[in-house]
């Protein structure tokens, strides 16, 4: 067996030392890199729950963008459909404008047929009252040539009958309707009859 001096022993306990010490820094370093391992597995952990919410996130956005996209189509479609019938309307607007002012047209020309008429009427209306007067005029003018007439029939009666009457008494034949003429009384007591008469 050999003999260990001194120097020997120091060295061997002092590489013990050194490696216990190495140990220890070793061992804390290992300590470091576990707390470091878990420190990183918790922000994985962290980072993999906030990948899945942003993928959850990025699903309802998709989904969102989905529902806008259908809801600008639709306001789109409404929008146009709004313009489609907001020009029919101008149209119509349009055609009930040209509607309207023919209708006014109508009714100035109407109007002024209707002053037209009016005037015609008015005048008719005064030519009628002259009619009017005209026929009580000649109602009144035939009035008076009926009297007339029947005062005349009256007095041809009345010397029919004075005639007739100085026939008989002359004793000259009394002709109904035929008047008597010079040559019944050739003596000429006709005329003096008539005369006397």
């Amino acid at each position: 067996m050999d003999h260990v001096t001194e120097t020997e022993m120091r060295e061997f306990f002092a590489r013990i030392v050194n490696t216990v010490v190495s140990l220890s820094e070793t061992a804390k370093q290992v300590e470091a890199l576990q707390a470091n391992v878990s420190e990183l597995g918790n922000r994985l952990d962290a980072l993999t729950q906030e990948n899945q919410s942003l993928r959850q996130s990025e699903a309802e956005a998709h989904e969102l963008i989905k529902v806008s996209e259908a809801s600008e189509a639709k306001a789109r479609a409404e929008r146009d459909e709004a313009e489609s019938k907001v020009r029919h309307y101008q149209d119509v607007m349009v055609a009930r404008d040209a509607r309207v002012s023919e209708l006014e047209q109508q009714y100035a020309e109407s109007q002024r047929r209707v002053a037209q008429l009016e005037g015609e009427v008015t005048q008719t209306g005064n030519r009628l009252m002259q009619v009017i007067d005209e026929r009580d005029r000649l109602e009144h003018d035939l009035g008076t040539v009926t009297s007339e007439r029947d005062s005349a029939t009256a007095a041809r009666d009345k010397a029919e009958a004075s005639l007739a009457a100085i026939r008989r008494h002359l004793g000259i034949p009394v002709t109904q309707g035929v008047a008597p003429t010079p040559s019944d009384h050739p003596q000429g007591d006709f005329p003096r009859a008539v005369s006397s008469w």
